[in-house]
């Protein structure tokens, strides 16, 4: 079962992706799960506070995918040694986990 800061990050999420993140205020977000400005305020301090851990919880997920898989963390600009010491299956599967990942908008499951 999800925490109520969880579903805060969800609901945010699933708003800022349909309506843009400038047109989603926090009023939006609190209205959606049925509680007040002040009760999501006991969670994250504003807007942009949720938003930025939507953002670290994907670089999260990205570390710890990249471990499951034994793909280099780093990009290839910045480790291309790294990526040539690595199978391509397991690349492959990454990606692949990746774009379902974003494509199945499953950041938090």
């Amino acid at each position: 079962m999800a925490t109520t800061k969880e579903n805060i990050l969800h609901t945010a999420l699933r708003l800022f992706a349909q309506d843009g993140y400038e047109a989603t205020s926090v009023s939006d977000i609190a209205g959606e799960l049925g509680m007040t400005k002040g009760a999501l305020y006991k969670h994250y301090k504003n807007k942009r506070d949720i938003f930025d851990s939507i953002v670290e919880r994907i670089y999260q997920i990205d570390v710890e995918r990249a471990k499951k898989y034994e793909v280099p963390e780093e990009t290839f600009d910045k480790s291309p040694s790294a990526y040539r010491n690595t199978a391509v299956d397991k690349i492959k599967v990454f990606i692949e986990a990746q774009f379902y990942f974003f494509d199945g908008g499953r950041i938090f499951q």
